[in-house]
């Protein structure tokens, strides 16, 4: 007996004896028993905060539910530890597993080089990088537009911890972005992050939380020509930029609704480097003369099929109608005869020149036409055919008279042919429509994370759709529109991509794995000018040169997302599962994570780093 001992028996008159554990392993017992070391760590915290106390009890709760209960009565001592039981994880789902800090640990996730926590409502990097860090000459501004700054309290997070020993502390907001409104001329607002943040080639990561406060959509209306015809009518964009997929680099499709706007990242406009097309553009002078004016251009193809309500370059015949030409109804001569034969020219993908269709249609008597001549027919369910005279020949009677008339035609849109048409066409002049009321597309690069079809994320690298087509990027599974989400891309030295995606609240991550392109990033617009990694929104127009008018742009988008971010983090390196999930640990549940500048620190106080680095 020692001394305490003996006090304590001439106190009470109670002889002291060691103490007695006795376990109950609850529920999931296997994880239970796993606890019994944490478990230990209560019943000493229990003694020592009870020492006089002969009757005490104490708890702990961790995040998976488990509960671990300690009741002592003298010197028999209760402990409860209850795990609720797993539910079956589906395939690509982990649980949130993050060990806990014993005393004198910390978290820690090398390699950061950029942090923004918004805290003083700037976007100030609160991780130091030397000058040396930058390429000479590197673009290291970051800036933004119509932001506000929330506390976290009014976004419904928690606020981060200070370090374990309560030398650092963290200071943090949410960022607002509200979306487009290209009715007020207003393309979104953003966040425009310097470009050394994401590397173009090698490794990188990036973690945050969102959350999308509604579906992004598509603006598929160029809004400067609406306002600049005021005709009446919505004015839609010719060609429609899409993340595009394909098996064998010659047919392309894309995901409907299609719609795109920036997380944190690139995503760039890409045109393909074959195949011809020809373009009716619906405003003057183009439509002056559909047939005349038409303009041909590489690097777009034909879109075939459209998305379920995307709306087309057509309306009905209206002389407003920025979709039908301002050739006016003349002199018109109907005939009746029938089609001889039809041919494709320009049909391969790499073509030399717009793809073309030809038909012979072959009528009794003299009807010599000029070429250029318009001609249209019906179908039996009333759409219409249109094409131009090429040339025509006689045929001539044992008398030298004329037996009859073959005329060439020209198909005058894309894939619609003559020759589906009832024979009888009527000649002369009368409006023609757009050439392709479906449009164009482009594809599009990508590096880092994007938002995608209403509420998905799309992630990984694409330097060259048109020939990285066998390393697809990864997209998530739906999010939950108004919830916060927390999100992080890795990308490896290989390609190897994976996205995590967690939801405020969840027990589990949702995890998508893939492999990304490997090749070096161009983060350049079309006339060789730096971009900048782009938060919430981007716009981009296509025009005959760098500093054209609006009056001038061809086509124009706008992409851009209502959401909130917060807690963002760039790393020049792979980041494991691990780390993911510290991450996540910081952002949800408030756990202080270190970066080298202040885990060099804590580990000069004394303090052991905790990482988790592997899988």
């Amino acid at each position: 007996m020692n001394v305490q001992e003996w006090a304590e028996y001439k106190r009470t008159g109670i002889i002291p004896f060691a103490d007695q554990v006795f376990w109950s392993l609850q529920g999931d017992r296997q994880r239970a028993d796993g606890l019994r070391g944490l478990a230990m760590q209560v019943v000493n915290r229990l003694k020592a905060a009870n020492a006089t106390n002969q009757i005490a009890s104490d708890s702990l709760r961790l995040d998976d539910g488990s509960i671990i209960q300690v009741n002592k009565a003298y010197n028999f001592i209760y402990v409860t530890v209850f795990c609720p039981e797993k539910k079956p994880l589906q395939p690509g789902q982990e649980p949130v597993n993050i060990p806990v800090l014993q005393p004198g640990q910390f978290y820690y996730v090398p390699g950061c080089i950029g942090r923004y926590f918004f805290g003083n409502d700037d976007l100030r990097n609160e991780i130091y990088l030397p000058p040396s860090y930058f390429a000479e000459g590197a673009d290291t501004m970051n800036t933004g537009r119509g932001m506000s700054f929330l506390t976290l309290k009014e976004v419904g997070l928690p606020y981060p911890s200070a370090s374990p020993d309560g030398s650092i502390s963290r200071y943090a907001k949410a960022c607002y972005l509200p979306g487009a409104n290209p009715d007020l001329g207003y393309s979104g607002s953003r966040l425009e992050m310097a470009p050394p943040h994401i590397p173009t080639s090698g490794p990188f990561s990036i973690s945050c939380v969102v959350r999308l406060r509604k579906e992004i959509a598509i603006d598929y209306t160029s809004t400067s020509k609406t306002k600049e015809l005021d005709c009446g009518y919505q004015v839609y964009n010719p060609v429609k930029p899409r993340f595009l997929f394909s098996d064998d680099g010659e047919v392309w499709t894309a995901t409907c609704p299609g719609s795109m706007a920036p997380l944190v990242g690139y995503k760039i406009p890409s045109r393909f480097s074959t195949h011809w097309v020809k373009f009716t553009y619906p405003w003057p002078d183009y439509n002056t003369n559909f047939v005349t004016k038409e303009e041909k251009q590489i690097g777009y193809r034909e879109i075939a099929t459209v998305c379920t309500d995307e709306p087309l370059m057509e309306s009905d015949y209206d002389t407003a109608s920025p979709y039908w030409d301002k050739v006016e109804t003349g002199e018109q001569e109907t005939l009746s005869g029938e089609f001889q034969t039809g041919w494709e020219e320009n049909a391969e993908v790499a073509n030399a020149a717009p793809y073309a269709s030809f038909c012979t249609f072959k009528v009794d008597g003299e009807h010599g036409k000029a070429a250029g001549t318009r001609a249209v027919a019906s179908l039996s369910d009333g759409s219409k055919r249109y094409s131009t005279v090429v040339s025509y020949i006689y045929e001539y009677n044992e008398d030298s008279s004329i037996k009859d008339t073959i005329l060439t035609l020209k198909d005058y849109q894309y894939k619609l042919y003559m020759t589906e048409a009832q024979p009888s066409l009527t000649f002369g002049s009368q409006p023609f429509p757009v050439n392709h009321p479906q449009g164009y597309m482009v594809g599009m690069n990508l590096l880092g994370m994007a938002w995608y079809n209403g509420d998905r994320i799309i992630a990984g690298k694409i330097s060259d759709f048109q020939t990285e087509y066998s390393t697809q990027p990864i997209v998530s599974e739906p999010l939950n529109i108004g919830e916060w989400h927390h999100v992080c891309v890795t990308y490896g030295e290989s390609g190897e991509t994976r996205l995590f995606v967690t939801k405020l609240g969840s027990k589990t991550i949702n995890i998508t794995e893939g492999t990304s392109a490997q090749s070096n990033f161009v983060n350049t617009d079309g006339w060789g000018n730096s971009v900048k990694i782009m938060v919430g929104a981007d716009d981009w127009h296509i025009a005959p040169s760098e500093d054209s008018e609006p009056a001038k742009w061809t086509s124009e988008w706008i992409f851009s997302a209502y959401m909130d971010i917060a807690m963002l983090r760039f790393y020049k390196r792979e980041l494991s599962k691990g780390e993911a999930r510290l991450l996540l640990f910081e952002a949800f549940h408030g756990a202080f994570v270190a970066d080298d500048l202040e885990a060099a620190q804590l580990q000069g106080n004394g303090l052991i780093p905790i990482t988790l680095q592997g899988d």
